[in-house]
């Protein structure tokens, strides 16, 4: 200012300078701290909370049943998991095959893992590949070892199958009925192959890690035994003498009716012989030690959500954005 106390060109640019910046302050001080925003920020928090407890809390929860390892035989809530129909992974073993001109057809599939059939998944796994990548990319690699792993394992089972069936020249050793273990009366004669497939792989896991899957140790051959009934298809009539092989583990005891002892003597002695076989007992502990890798990385993943959990129980918003975010504007 001059002497005279007239403004100078430079206090009016300084003023110019200053009124703008104050502007400046005021509009974002308005923007960060206004109503619109308090409105956008809490919208986020709501979000934010909405996903997290609703759908990734039961994610991290109920990790397992979406990417299970191992095997399960279906109705008998018993195996390296339970089977259920709304559940991913694993290798499902069960009596809804068919033995069509004496030749198995098994019912056993490697079962793919499931993305969790949640509320909002979509939208939570939108967040988690955008502000938690690595995260998301677990989630995909841990479905992908899963499946690779299952696959070994039905690959095994399959093996273990054709042996017990089949005789060297890979035909059966005597003609069987499909049988489900549970209707009555049975066919004259019968295998239950998955069952004796399913428990051959707990024996061989038992031996492995010496922890008890089966409570009954023993097989046992009786008969000859009478027995009457009439063909399934044909209508025929029989009555016929007949040996079992029994092994009380499971459901129905006896697994094997055959006409022919030597049948059950076979049999027996290729389950022994599958169970004791060194080859076998590698193979089984090679795949028990990739199911404990697998799930560590499962253990990994669920870590990485409790963390996510938990930072927004201390007041954080997600990271990223999905489609709700862009839809509301909130996306800032």
């Amino acid at each position: 200012m001059s002497q005279g106390g007239n403004l100078t060109l430079v206090d009016v640019e300084s003023l110019i300078l200053s009124a703008i910046l104050s502007g400046v302050v005021s509009l974002l001080v308005a923007i960060r701290y206004g109503p619109r925003a308090v409105h956008k920020e809490n919208v986020k928090r709501l979000h934010s909370e909405k996903l997290v407890k609703e759908t990734l809390a039961t994610w991290e929860h109920e990790l397992s049943k979406y990417c299970h390892f191992g095997v399960g035989f279906k109705g008998l809530g018993w195996g390296d998991f339970s089977p259920s129909p709304k559940e991913g992974g694993g290798v499902i073993l069960g009596r809804e095959g068919d033995m069509p001109l004496g030749y198995p057809e098994m019912d056993m599939k490697a079962r793919d893992p499931i993305d969790p059939p949640l509320d909002y998944l979509e939208e939570l796994y939108s967040h988690l590949v955008k502000g938690y990548p690595e995260t998301a990319q677990q989630w995909q690699e841990l479905k992908r070892v899963c499946s690779q792993l299952n696959e070994k394992i039905k690959g095994f089972l399959d093996e273990i199958s054709k042996e017990v069936f089949f005789n060297p020249s890979e035909r059966p050793l005597e003609r069987f009925w499909h049988w489900d273990g549970l209707s009555d009366p049975p066919p004259l004669t019968f295998i239950l192959l998955e069952d004796i497939t399913f428990l051959v792989w707990l024996r061989l896991e038992e031996r492995v890690t010496g922890r008890s899957k089966l409570k009954h140790k023993t097989l046992e051959i009786t008969g000859p035994k009478d027995v009457k009934g009439t063909h399934e298809g044909t209508g025929r009539t029989f009555n016929d003498k007949v040996y079992e092989l029994d092994w009380k583990n499971i459901g129905h005891p006896t697994l094997v009716r055959a006409l022919e002892e030597h049948t059950c003597q076979a049999i027996k002695a290729k389950i022994d012989h599958i169970s004791d076989s060194s080859i076998n007992l590698t193979k089984v502990k090679d795949l028990i030690h990739e199911m404990d890798e697998a799930e560590k990385l499962a253990g990994r993943f669920q870590r990485n959500l409790q963390e996510i959990r938990t930072e927004i129980d201390l007041g954080k918003n997600l990271k990223g954005n999905c489609k709700v975010c862009q839809r509301s504007g909130i996306m800032g």
